[in-house]
This record gives C-alpha cells, structure tokens and sequence, in this order.
C-alpha cells in the first residue's frame, strides 16, 4: 500500500509539473507572437537620421504590444559599421483602426514612445505603422510630428 502510495505521488508530482510548464501557453490560448520588420540600407539619410530602421514587436494580444524600434545612422560600406550611435526607443503599440474595403483592407498602429519607468512620453513625436492585409503583407512606417502631419516615411520588410 505504502508503495503504491508513493507511486501515486510521483505520478501527480510529474503531472502537476508538465501542466506547470504548459500552464502560459493554456492560459493565453495559444503563444504570443513577435513580429520582426527592418528597412534595407540606404546610403542618404531617409527617415529623419536614419539610413535605415528595425522594429521588433511583441504582441500581448491582437491590439496591443510592446517592442523596440532602431534607428541606424550609421553609413555601412558592406563589410563593416559601428554600433555605437544607433538610437533604441522603447516603444507602446496600439492599434488605431483596421479597414475592411473589398481589395485593399489595411490595419493601422500607432506607437509612442514609453519613458525609464514604462510609462508613455506625453507630448513627443510618435510613429505610424501602416500594414495592408493581402496575402502578402506590406508595413510603411511614418514619422508624425505634434501636429499629426507625417515628415518621414520608409518601408519595412519581415
């Protein structure tokens, strides 16, 4: 008796454990998604300072998320470029609108800026990601300045 107590316990500990682990992904219905995008190098200067953009994007549900945009103004010859002045902003997004036309249904984010203690800078500029819904997708990234008007625009690729 005494042994096939323990045998039970050991079951129910191992059980317990795998659900433990697997607990996140039940809990959320399925894994959360990142989403990857970057420009392709330009050797003049195309959105604001940069020769060329990163945006890394992890979603916490199908409107809202977290991630990193990069902005790289470093010139690069092919084999080589330094690091050390690309400029990391922490970023909030939210999704603004999603359209459902007939041929051309788009999906519009817009990103703001999120200060040292993870709360959104009130009154700075902020981006536009702009993702049509084909079977090919496509993002546009805009720079809007305070009075909403864009001042940059470049194409992001996955």
């Amino acid at each position: 008796m005494l042994h096939d107590m323990s045998r039970r316990r050991f079951v129910a500990t191992a059980f317990g454990g795998v659900a433990a682990l697997a607990l996140p992904k039940l809990a959320l219905g399925c894994e959360l998604e990142t989403l990857a995008l970057k420009s392709r190098y330009t050797g003049k200067r195309e959105f604001g300072d940069a020769r060329k953009v990163s945006l890394i994007i992890s979603w916490r549900d199908a409107a809202h998320g977290r991630g990193v945009l990069w902005l790289d103004p470093n010139i690069t010859d092919g084999i080589s470029s330094t690091c050390i002045a690309i400029q990391e902003v922490p970023v909030e997004v939210t999704q603004l609108l999603e359209t459902q036309p007939v041929h051309n249904a788009k999906r519009y984010y817009e990103l703001r800026e999120r200060g040292e203690e993870g709360k959104l800078k009130a009154g700075k500029e902020c981006w536009q990601l702009e993702q049509s819904l084909g079977k090919k997708p496509t993002y546009v990234l805009k720079a809007i300045d305070k009075d909403g008007k864009a001042w940059a625009t470049i194409e992001l690729f996955p």
